[in-house]
């Protein structure tokens, strides 16, 4: 059984392998990129808009995790 510490570095590498970009192009690194888009999901629920995640096959499972997490 992998330690949780072992799983931690394990998802840390699969999420610095990621790609970020704005729908412009910009590159942004991993942590840059997900701090932008928290900023985006927080101002959304300020402003009391909404948020849809969508996928296909695994994707929509994927979707589905990260709306009800």
């Amino acid at each position: 059984m992998m330690k949780l510490s072992d799983r931690a570095t394990e998802f840390q590498s699969i999420v610095c392998k990621g790609l970020f970009t704005t729908k412009t192009g910009t590159h942004y690194e991993a942590d840059e990129g997900i701090t932008e888009a928290l900023a985006l999901l927080k101002k959304a629920h300020v402003a009391g808009g909404h948020v849809y995640i969508i996928g296909n096959g695994g994707s929509a499972a994927v979707a589905s995790h990260i709306a009800n997490d």
